[in-house]
């Protein structure tokens, strides 16, 4: 059977940086499939699952105010809408049809999303949907200075996407997606 490559690149937002204590409350997607040229965005944000804890950090990073988190849709209607969008993407039932999942520090965004799932009864969490060999922008960048091609005082990603050109205003999961993806360009590793 011919390999399915599918990809899913995503960013989160998030009220803190432990998946068990915090929450997840935006998710951006860019989904591409290289074979048939077809591409599919999803952006959403939400309110945090009830219960968990939201650090003044989070939100300070974020630049929101407990008011605008909490006038989100409810966090069990955020996960309706991103298992719609997978579903789209990918046949769940089919273990040759998955997708990479794509990013920048891609496990941290994986951690919350596989609790998402979890959190919303999904006990198969996201395994239905991606097939785990993670593709990592910041990886292939600790590779190029590894090898010398790049020295930066810090690996964030705004100044990652500074040292490229790539216009970004950064902790917001549309705007990280889209940086990092044509990051991933520049460096070719797409």
């Amino acid at each position: 059977m011919p390999k399915t490559v599918k990809m899913f690149w995503f960013d989160t937002e998030t009220t803190g940086i432990n998946p068990l204590l915090h929450s997840l409350t935006e998710v951006a997607v860019i989904y591409e499939n290289p074979a048939t040229h077809e591409t599919a965005e999803l952006y959403i944000k939400f309110q945090p699952r009830p219960g968990c804890q939201i650090t003044q950090e989070a939100l300070d990073v974020q630049g929101i105010t407990m008011e605008e988190l909490m006038s989100r849709i409810p966090y069990t209607q955020g996960y309706a809408h991103i298992v719609d969008f997978m579903n789209r993407c990918v046949d769940k039932y089919d273990k040759f049809d998955k997708m990479y999942p794509c990013g920048y520090n891609v496990k941290f965004d994986l951690d919350f999303l596989q609790q998402c799932f979890i959190d919303n009864g999904n006990k198969h969490g996201i395994g239905s949907y991606i097939n785990w060999r993670r593709l990592d922008v910041l990886d292939q960048i600790y590779l190029m200075d590894y090898h010398g091609k790049i020295s930066l005082h810090n690996y964030k990603l705004a100044t990652v996407a500074n040292y490229f050109g790539i216009p970004l205003i950064p902790h917001n999961a549309n705007n990280d997606i889209i940086a990092t993806r044509a990051i991933a360009n520049k460096i070719g590793m797409v």
